[in-house]
């Protein structure tokens, strides 16, 4: 997380833009994980931000995980227009 403010700071200095991209949901996140990432993004004050939810995709271990304790809710990562859908289902 550190490294992450340095170079925002450093990006700040010379004039790069940032956009930050944060991934929710993955195994073992709960309430209080996702609010500091949360936190986290805004104290990053990056210029845009994007927020996704865990995507298990085919061929990967989250993938096989999620799979294996039946945890995906369906088995298309995308619609017929290419957008992600969301089908990681916790019991909790």
């Amino acid at each position: 997380m550190e490294t992450a403010r340095e170079f925002m700071k450093n990006c700040r200095k010379v004039g790069i833009k940032v956009h930050g991209d944060f991934v929710i949901g993955l195994p073992g996140e709960t309430n209080e994980t996702i609010n500091r990432t949360i936190e986290f993004a805004k104290d990053l004050d990056c210029e845009t931000i994007q927020v996704s939810l865990a995507h298990a995709m085919p061929g990967t271990e989250l993938y096989d995980q999620m799979s294996a304790q039946g945890f995906l809710r369906m088995e298309a990562p995308a619609d017929s227009g290419g957008h992600q859908l969301p089908h990681v289902e916790y019991p909790t």
